[in-house]
């Protein structure tokens, strides 16, 4: 015979009532898809509440945004899902939200229901209801850290970006991960420079005519959106200068946008 030492029931936290009227239904690979593209800029330090989440917030034309930033980068996606019941943004807790992502890869057909009350948030697939509670802070004005009228804009080929990137990365710094990327007229050059290594430089074919900029980027955020923005296809770097934020779309995607602040090298 086994006596385990239990709690009392009135001690777990209460979860607030949801009718049917009150939650939405959404497209589930919509949802992991939006969740994916995110949730990897989310901030790990603690001491940075507010940024431990994504937000996520109702733009016009039925559509719905979600924003991640740690300080360093920024993952912006908006997708036309209909309203999902928030008359304000929201901050959903990074851990919460990865336990719906690998709800969501057991099977991305269907649809979820989703609502808001109080301080919690409500995902239903299937038979399973998932809850999160809030995080209670205010998340930072992104659309400040979203720079606008970026002119230098350089196209590349997704998977040569993404092998360069790879090889010239092992020769970064250990810690800070730092490469320079060097923009000229059909061309972009990649290089590392590690004392207790050595060097490596890449050259790759890019459609570019704008001002010949060299800048730095951690090359470990520009291996993350990379991965997520897999498949064949162009990627559009748009740049100001060398210590301004840079914006990395997926070309033919309007929906997304990752911005990447730069490193002094």
């Amino acid at each position: 015979m086994f006596k385990i030492v239990g709690m009392d029931a009135k001690e777990f936290p209460q979860f607030p009532k949801f009718d049917g009227k009150s939650l939405s239904s959404t497209p589930a690979s919509t949802i992991h898809e939006m969740i994916e593209r995110t949730i990897f800029s989310v901030s790990t330090d603690e001491t940075r509440y507010s940024l431990n989440g994504v937000f996520v917030e109702e733009a016009e034309g039925g559509k719905v945004r979600m924003v991640a930033t740690d300080g360093h980068r920024l993952a912006f996606e908006e997708k036309p899902v209909g309203s999902i019941g928030l008359s304000k943004g929201v901050i959903l807790p990074r851990k919460g939200l990865a336990e719906l992502k690998k709800l969501l890869e057991s099977g991305t057909d269907g649809v979820v229901s989703l609502g808001f009350k109080e301080n919690m948030g409500l995902v239903i697939k299937d038979k399973i209801e998932l809850f999160m509670r809030l995080i209670d802070g205010d998340f930072p004005d992104y659309t400040k850290v979203i720079p606008k009228g970026n002119p230098n804009i350089a196209k590349l080929e997704h998977d040569e970006l993404l092998q360069a990137l790879r090889r010239v990365s092992i020769l970064s710094s250990e810690r800070y991960k730092g490469i320079r990327m060097e923009f000229s007229d059909g061309k972009v050059s990649i290089s590392a420079n590690n004392p207790d290594l050595g060097e490596a430089v890449e050259e790759i074919e890019a459609e570019y005519n704008g001002k010949a900029i060299s800048i730095g980027f951690n090359a470990r955020y520009l291996l993350d959106v990379l991965g997520i923005l897999g498949g064949d296809g162009e990627i559009n770097i748009e740049l100001k200068d060398e210590l301004s934020p840079s914006i990395i779309r997926k070309g033919g995607v309007d929906s997304y946008l990752y911005v990447l602040m730069p490193m002094r090298l």
